[in-house]
């Protein structure tokens, strides 16, 4: 506020990062540990994140819903839909460090999901009914939907976005901070100060 009370409109400057990724995949794991997380902390007021956890499973259509199978097997759709239900129902200030906390040690997903849940204050029984019920299902199908979709198409997952395009993936992966300072700067023809210690 300025003084006299009058605000300041300020238009939301976002870099926009699309991760596909799956919840026992050690390359996701590190990713979201070492890269998104980290980068996250630093840059989330420039930062628009959408977590699409899928990977590379199938989606089968089975009478009203829908069963899966993944890549690490039954815990992996199993997390992931702990994962969907919380991007679903959390803000990313709270979904982003919540997925992070969980994808640490996501072997046995209900137990970890809660033990993340109570670490951040977030209601368990809520995240804990999507995912056991028909509404993780559907959320597990259109990540799905969103990773066969992808173009070009998942060899690699995790697999990186940023502003819809995968040019800056390969990057990413090593360095996602610098990426996205990168892409904010051609965006918007300036450098961010919270980027000064990623882009010179």
């Amino acid at each position: 506020l300025r003084s006299g009370g009058s605000s300041v409109k300020t238009v939301n400057e976002t870099v926009r990062v699309d991760v596909y990724y799956e919840c026992l995949c050690p390359d996701s794991r590190n990713f979201v540990v070492n890269q998104l997380y980290p980068a996250w902390s630093d840059l989330k007021d420039i930062m628009e994140v959408n977590l699409i956890p899928y990977g590379k499973a199938f989606t089968e259509a089975k009478g009203d819903g829908y069963s899966f199978s993944c890549q690490h097997g039954p815990p992996e759709c199993e997390g992931n839909k702990y994962h969907a239900c919380a991007v679903k129902l959390q803000d990313t200030q709270i979904s982003v460090p919540y997925v992070n906390c969980m994808i640490n040690n996501n072997f046995v997903p209900a137990q970890i999901a809660q033990t993340c849940a109570e670490k951040f204050s977030i209601p368990f029984s809520t995240i804990e009914e999507c995912a056991k019920g028909k509404e993780g299902e559907k959320l597990l199908y259109v990540m799905g939907e969103l990773t066969k979709n992808l173009n070009p198409s998942v060899t690699f997952i995790p697999t990186i976005e940023i502003e819809g395009s995968q040019n800056r993936f390969k990057n990413a992966l090593k360095n996602l901070a610098l990426q996205v300072c990168l892409e904010f700067k051609e965006k918007f023809k300036r450098i961010h100060p919270h980027c000064t210690k990623f882009v010179h």
